[in-house]
């Protein structure tokens, strides 16, 4: 499954916008080629962190991205959400 092809097309209706990558970026759980592993990727915006956790609930589906820490100024998402 090409996991950034599905992520590009499911978001094909709106813009997206930059996030750098920071610090250590990457905090995988699990072995390294695990597919199913749960990450955190720590990323910026501007001046503004947040954390960005990358699962898949089956082999089958492509990775996903959720927002676990997302600062006020991003706008009036309340955090949480799936992408």
């Amino acid at each position: 499954m090409d996991d950034w092809r599905t992520f590009i097309r499911q978001h094909s209706s709106h813009m997206l916008e930059p996030l750098t990558p920071i610090g250590e970026k990457y905090f995988p759980c699990g072995h390294p080629f695990d597919p199913m592993k749960v990450r955190y990727i720590e990323v910026m915006k501007g001046s503004v962190r947040a954390v960005i956790r990358g699962f898949r609930k089956s082999i089958d589906e492509p990775l996903r991205f959720e927002l676990v820490q997302q600062p006020a100024d991003w706008g009036n998402n309340n955090g949480g959400d799936s992408y």
